[in-house]
């Protein structure tokens, strides 16, 4: 199965968030949901509110992001959940224009993938368009990257956090940090100039290990971050590069 990444392009976890209301395609501003921060706030743990039928939260992305295409977003549900939705881009802040996707029913439990043809906008939209939605804890707007030219020795494993602490005595102890956290680290061989250039792309969006993104591994969806001395670039030919990505869970 292929495995790739849909990470933020277009400073969709910085945006500004606005929530309000829909009538037909026109956004008005009103408090119509309840803590909308937490929609990209990059954590799957807290949910934002109250997102009923015809509500929707606005993102704006600023000037700079304005033009960089878009294909993928992303939501993750606590639960399952059957009411509808739509998400927009757009230049006006007011006028949606056409969705991008409408996603009718049957959103599962964890993250949810929705793809669409490339598109540029300073403003995104996500719009309830049929009933409440009260268990989405983040958004994401953004790019695919497929994930190519992986050796077949690459390592995975889990985590657990563990401090192991002995006494003067001898006896073991053991301090549990955290539950446990998937890694993942890849070597890539023989990239080409262009693959480069886009692995270099996701690398200089995400700020190396500062921002989230997904990783599916052809079978589930995961939230990783990136380590700082990932996509470090070692030509082996005209062209032609060697790279490695390291990857950790994180919620």
């Amino acid at each position: 199965m292929a495995k790739y990444f849909i990470y933020d392009n277009c400073g969709f976890s910085e945006a500004t968030t606005a929530d309000g209301t829909v009538s037909s395609t026109t956004f008005s501003a009103s408090s119509s949901i309840t803590n909308e921060e937490r929609a990209n706030d990059m954590s799957i743990s807290t949910t934002f509110t109250s997102f009923g039928a015809n509500d929707a939260l606005r993102f704006d992305v600023g000037t700079s992001n304005a033009s960089t295409n878009c294909d993928r977003a992303a939501l993750y549900f606590t639960s399952a959940h059957g009411q509808d939705m739509k998400v927009y881009s757009a230049s006006s802040a007011t006028a949606m224009g056409t969705a991008l996707v409408n996603k009718t029913d049957n959103w599962v439990e964890g993250w949810n993938e929705l793809s669409f043809s490339d598109a540029s906008g300073r403003y995104k939209f996500i719009h309830a368009t049929t009933g409440t939605i009260d268990d989405i804890t983040e958004v994401m707007i953004g790019k695919k990257l497929s994930l190519t030219n992986v050796e077949l020795s690459s390592t995975e494993g889990i985590n657990y956090g563990n401090d192991m602490l002995v006494s003067h005595g001898g006896e073991e102890y053991s301090n549990q940090r955290y539950g446990e956290k998937r890694f993942w680290n890849f070597n890539l061989r023989y990239c080409s100039s262009s693959y480069k250039t886009s692995l270099q792309t996701m690398r200089d969006a995400v700020n190396g290990a500062h921002y989230k993104f997904l990783y599916y591994n052809g079978s589930a969806y995961y939230y990783v971050k990136m380590s700082d001395d990932s996509l470090r670039f070692k030509e082996v030919a005209y062209g032609v590069y060697d790279t490695s990505i390291k990857l950790t869970e994180v919620f």
